[in-house]
Formats: C-alpha cells, sequence, structure tokens
C-alpha cells in the first residue's frame, strides 16, 4: 500500500508508474497534505488483515525502492 500524502512532488506520478503492472500493489491518492500521520492512518486503515511497513520516504527513495525492502 503506498499513500501519496497530496504534497506538491512527484510522488503521485512514481506511484502510478510503479503499481501499473502490479495487482499486488494499493495505493492511495489523498486530495491534500493532510500531513504524514493522517496518510499512514489512511493506508493502515484500508489494510484489514496483512503485513503494514510504515516508511516515511519524504524524497529519501523512490517508490520502486521499496521493492528491495
Amino acid at each position: 500500500m503506498f499513500v501519496d500524502d497530496g504534497s506538491k512532488d512527484s510522488t503521485r506520478d512514481e506511484i502510478r508508474e510503479f503499481a501499473s503492472n502490479r495487482f499486488d500493489t494499493g495505493f492511495i491518492f489523498l486530495s491534500r497534505n493532510f500531513g504524514k500521520e493522517h496518510a499512514m492512518l489512511a493506508g493502515i486503515q484500508l489494510l484489514a488483515l496483512g503485513v503494514s511497513a510504515n516508511i516515511s520516504a519524504a524524497r529519501s527513495f523512490r517508490p520502486r525502492t521499496g521493492r528491495a525492502i
């Protein structure tokens, strides 16, 4: 699950590119920047069961780097 927190960067496009051919990847695009905590909560709430790893990238790496994590 990837969540774009509504920031004005290229995260949304990067998520779309990464998830375009993957059926095991979910994503959420928030309409505006509500803050990191709200973005994380939105992702966690949609994951009813399973494993969740919260990574606050803040431009630290591209979403496709998540494959290696």
